[in-house]
């Protein structure tokens, strides 16, 4: 395939990482010019390209406390699922009002935020280099849902929407998918303007 004859490529949720030869060359492509922009899952597997790094959860369990987890009861290995994992919360995030992905995509007339739906736990750590036009703030709270005090904790002051430059082109990362089942409106905005203002 072609690349060259594309501006924008999207890259939407995906059930496993891309291949190597796939990714590799959609990093040429992207150097070469092209507005490369990936949702969810489909944005963890190009991050390599943007060099941004996914925030991890914690850090390396040892082998105390992973044999500590294969001996935990049912009900306790519930529960460290739950606090590892987010089903589906609504949060408020802080946007970059000046920044061209931010354009007209205020929820209620606030330029400086807008309310995201978040599932899994994926955010981005930002890094000198990028830049971030959305974010979860400090003293995190969920709008709606019931997310863990780790998540919250490892949540805050992260990206959710992330833009680098590599090359010639662009990379531009969300964390959720914005269209997810076409009935979140509030970050359709952000996602046309990935498509239509990602070279700005």
């Amino acid at each position: 395939l072609d690349l060259s004859r594309y501006d924008v490529i999207i890259l939407p949720e995906t059930s496993g990482s891309l291949p190597n030869n796939a990714r590799e060359a959609l990093q040429e492509w992207v150097r070469d010019g092209g507005i490369l922009v990936a949702v969810g899952a489909g944005a963890e597997s190009v991050t390599s390209i943007a060099e941004i790094e996914i925030r991890e959860a914690g850090e390396d369990q040892d082998e105390a406390d992973s044999l500590d987890r294969l001996l935990a009861t049912r009900e306790e290995r519930e529960r460290e699922e739950w606090e590892q994992e987010i089903p589906g919360a609504i949060f408020e995030v802080r946007l970059d009002p000046g920044h061209p992905l931010a354009w007209s995509a205020t929820a209620d007339g606030v330029p400086e935020r807008t309310f995201v739906l978040h599932t899994g736990g994926r955010v981005f750590e930002p890094r000198e280099g990028s830049e971030t036009v959305a974010h979860f703030p400090a003293n995190l709270r969920p709008t709606s849902g019931d997310v863990s005090k780790g998540n919250l904790v490892r949540m805050e002051r992260s990206a959710w929407l992330i833009t680098r430059d590599v090359g010639a082109g662009r990379v531009i990362l969300f964390a959720d998918d914005p269209l997810f089942r076409l009935f979140w409106h509030n970050t359709k905005q952000l996602y046309l303007n990935a498509i239509l203002y990602g070279h700005l």
